[in-house]
């Protein structure tokens, strides 16, 4: 009686423990400021394009710098962690 027991609830433990294991190699991903895509970077040419045009493309700037309102910064950083390793920035 207990072999047939533990015989049917063997495959059902290993498959529940692949599950759990597979689960725990899923990234954890955290984005922090503004992540700015390439292609949007790419509408916007120096010179010529205006600062509504930038903000349209971009977004508002992360900082704009103290002593020149026409200087804008955008940061950001994406950090992605498997499980317990060092996070990939």
């Amino acid at each position: 009686m207990m072999t047939t027991m533990i015989r049917r609830f063997t495959p059902l433990a290993l498959i529940a423990l692949t599950l759990v294991s597979l689960g725990a190699c899923t990234p954890t991903v955290a984005n922090r400021g503004q992540i700015v895509d390439p292609e949007k970077l790419a509408e916007v040419t120096a010179g010529t394009s205006s600062r509504e045009d930038v903000v349209r493309a971009l977004g508002s700037p992360t900082q704009v710098s103290t002593f020149d309102e026409k200087v804008w910064y955008y940061f950001g950083r994406s950090t992605k962690q498997y499980s317990f390793f060092t996070p990939e920035v």
